[in-house]
């Protein structure tokens, strides 16, 4: 008579003769396991086929005290895209063709000013047909003497009706410009509509 393992369910021969059928159950052990394997292969090779992409610039941008300034991407590189077109303009970022919600996240880096004091640094992923369900913002504070880095994350909605370019706005309040030295962004579709299918 075989037993089964605790977690998955694998089925093993127990050495009690005369009812213990070794090479039938070693088969069955090896057939479960193939089957758990190939769910599995199964899994990841989906997951590498889920609409992806991630771009990113090293090229320096400006930005201007109490205003808000669209990050740019032009002249910068693509990682990977996958049913998602990167967008590497400026006011750029990645362009979501595809009804869905995403995970989208962005990241910048800003060069300290080396002096004064500390000011708010304020960056939020926005879309040309409007965040859905908010705009995602985040609001940090940064040094004098070290640089500065932020990310946002949230999960956006698309209606898949028309181009949904998502991009980077960052606002600071420092006493002159300040130097984003480094951006990126990336995005990736967790679910086909709102309801989480």
């Amino acid at each position: 008579m075989p037993n089964t393992t605790p977690n998955r369910g694998y089925e093993y021969p127990l050495y009690q003769a005369p009812t213990m059928n070794f090479p039938a159950q070693i088969q069955t052990l090896a057939e479960d396991m193939s089957t758990d394997v190939g769910a599995l292969e199964s899994a990841i090779a989906g997951a590498y086929q889920r609409p992806s992409a991630h771009v990113y610039t090293l090229t320096a941008q400006s930005v201007s005290a109490s205003a808000t300034t669209a990050m740019s991407f032009a002249g910068g590189f693509t990682d990977y895209a996958n049913g998602i077109t990167p967008n590497l303009a400026a006011s750029g970022g990645v362009t979501l063709t595809q009804q869905g919600v995403y995970l989208v996240t962005g990241y910048i880096s800003l060069t300290a000013p080396g002096s004064g004091s500390t000011f708010t640094v304020q960056l939020s992923l926005n879309s040309n047909k409007g965040y859905i369900p908010t705009l995602a913002r985040v609001t940090v504070r940064g040094g004098a003497t070290m640089d500065s880095w932020v990310s946002v994350t949230s999960l956006h909605y698309n209606d898949g009706v028309g181009n949904d370019n998502i991009r980077m706005d960052l606002w600071q309040n420092s006493a002159g410009a300040r130097t984003i030295s480094s951006k990126h962004m990336s995005a990736i579709k967790v679910s086909n509509n709102a309801g989480g299918s």
